[in-house]
């Protein structure tokens, strides 16, 4: 009887409740005003070890109408692997562990769920519910928030239970604090649980963690006024505390950023983001013949010093075949679009110049990691001094900071230094988030921070 008056109530709830979610600005009541009681199972219902532990334990107490209860060993906490430019975050294992998700990973130890932050600090997480199950699914884990959804309709909690955004949109994309929540053409602009602006439009990105591009405009957060320094407008995301502007023609050039001081004046038809003080850009160059209106990229710091002319390629492909990446690792990796010979290079610091060297594999994420580069599609390792393939025991490499995840045929995880000498040898998983390492080694789980 109780049951059917739950569900009755519950279909009253419902027709009240559905209504209201008619635009992407009203309010919705949600069926759980908070699911701080039901954080631990949105984490087990979320990652599939628990699923498939909860299944089995289920199951074997059906098997057994009257099941014994031996008595439980006093847990002995088993400590973590110190490991040669690593420290751990916490000093013992974990029975079970995520790889981190902003601030925090969540971890499992002696039956108790904690949220573990970076400086090895436990949060105990509430496991108080009842055996029902929340309203809600988990659709993702990101910067510290669950997105969720309920018949088609998404939300924001974060790690608490607490709702940041109610669950009536179509759309979720979040950074950092910043939360867009995209109905009806229209977008919700959350920072953290406030409510900044709603939009009458679809078309917002989040360009930084100050910084919107609103219908192609980059616009202050907090005010929605269009960006400037230095009397210019704002056309990409700072980086390196340069930012890229644009004039009333369109064209570009850098600032400082924040303080505005002009760094380049606006001339450049088409640029790159400064990347280890060294942006790529092309001059403007009518060539009405081929129709090209671009002369040959060049390579240039910060004074708008040329570092690098592409005009070397001037005698095979026209300017509109090369393309230029980000530097990273001191390198800029560039494609040349040729049908007969299509090809990638890299240019790179030699002494007091910048030289060219051409590929034999395409670089995985159009870039280098320190002396060496992944042959995308295979992800094996290369060296750029001798471009050749590094043999090893690996199968695939994994780059992350200044070091490389290797991932042997039979399966197993190890971490090699930028000389690929072993620092963690032969574990099950490995896994990395910003500057942290999640290790599975004998079904228990480590963290541990890369040291500068």
């Amino acid at each position: 009887m109780r049951k059917v008056l739950s569900f009755i109530l519950c279909i009253i709830m419902l027709c009240f409740t559905l209504p209201l979610a008619s635009s992407c600005s009203d309010d919705v009541m949600p069926i759980i005003s908070n699911y701080s009681d039901y954080v631990s199972n949105l984490f087990q219902y979320y990652f599939d070890e628990f699923d498939a532990s909860h299944d089995e334990t289920s199951s074997d107490q059906e098997q057994n109408e009257e099941p014994s209860l031996p008595s439980v060993p006093e847990y002995k906490p088993i400590k973590a692997e110190e490991y040669s430019g690593l420290t751990a975050i916490d000093p013992n294992k974990f029975d079970f562990g995520t790889s981190f998700f902003g601030n925090y990973a969540y971890v499992s130890r002696n039956g108790e769920n904690f949220l573990l932050d970076r400086n090895g600090n436990l949060t105990k997480i509430n496991d108080e519910s009842d055996s029902t199950s929340p309203d809600i699914v988990v659709n993702d884990i990101s910067y510290d928030k669950f997105i969720v959804s309920r018949d088609g309709n998404y939300g924001v909690l974060d790690l608490f239970g607490n709702i940041l955004a109610e669950i009536k949109y179509d759309d979720i994309e979040i950074f950092k604090e910043i939360i867009l929540a995209r109905s009806n053409s229209e977008t919700d602009i959350y920072l953290s649980d406030k409510l900044l602006h709603n939009v009458k439009t679809s078309n917002v990105t989040i360009v930084s963690d100050e910084l919107l591009s609103v219908d192609g405009k980059i616009v202050n957060l907090v005010s929605l006024a269009e960006a400037e320094v230095g009397g210019f407008k704002l056309a990409g995301p700072p980086s390196d505390n340069i930012v890229k502007v644009t004039d009333e023609r369109g064209r570009f050039g850098y600032c400082s950023y924040p303080d505005g001081q002009v760094l380049i004046k606006p001339e450049y038809f088409i640029s790159g983001d400064f990347f280890d003080g060294v942006t790529y850009a092309f001059e403007f160059k009518a060539d009405l013949l081929n129709m090209i209106f671009v002369d040959y990229p060049l390579l240039l710091d910060i004074n708008n010093k040329v570092l690098f002319d592409f005009d070397v390629y001037a005698e095979e492909v026209l300017p509109d075949k090369i393309t230029v990446f980000d530097r990273y690792d001191n390198c800029n990796v560039y494609h040349i679009e040729n049908p007969d010979s299509d090809r990638f290079g890299v240019v790179f610091e030699s002494g007091s110049e910048f030289i060219y060297k051409e590929l034999n594999f395409k670089p995985k994420n159009n870039r280098v990691y320190g002396n060496y580069y992944i042959a995308d599609g295979t992800d094996k390792l290369c060296s750029i001094e001798n471009d050749a393939l590094i043999e090893s025991e690996f199968s695939k490499f994994y780059p992350i900071e200044n070091l490389f995840i290797g991932v042997s045929d039979t399966g197993k995880y190890f971490l090699v230094d930028g000389t690929l000498n072993i620092i963690i040898d032969e574990c099950e998983s490995i896994e990395f988030y910003d500057g942290l390492l999640t290790v599975k080694n004998d079904g228990k789980y480590s963290y541990y921070k890369i040291n500068e």
